[in-house]
């Protein structure tokens, strides 16, 4: 199974805003071992991010250990700002990626 095939099914989109489920980002093959998955999990987070960017801008390492610690640890309502014009968003449960409001520079 491809990434690509794995993103159409663990993530839900509603216009420009993607959402994927915390527990399926942490663990997307529902492995025994969630931390094998480091290199998936990037990808498909990568992948999430190229679907909601409004603009060039570069996702680093950085910023996917930022979204993987606020899917482990995040309380509701809290927000990373992404490169690109990408906000993330914690939910309860999931999280939601998309469109920074205003025109903040990056």
């Amino acid at each position: 199974m491809r990434v690509s095939e794995i993103d159409d099914l663990l993530v839900t989109l509603d216009g420009n805003v993607a959402r994927i489920g915390t527990a399926e980002l942490l663990n997307p093959l529902k492995l025994a071992d969630a931390e094998g998955c480091e290199v998936l999990r990037g990808k498909l987070i990568l992948d999430i991010v190229e679907r909601v960017k409004q603009r060039r801008g570069q996702i680093s390492s950085q910023h996917i250990a930022a979204i993987v610690q606020l899917a482990k640890q995040g309380q509701p309502r809290k927000r990373l700002q992404l490169p690109g014009g990408v906000e993330v968003l914690r939910e309860k449960d999931a999280l939601l990626f998309g469109s920074r409001p205003g025109k903040a520079a990056d």
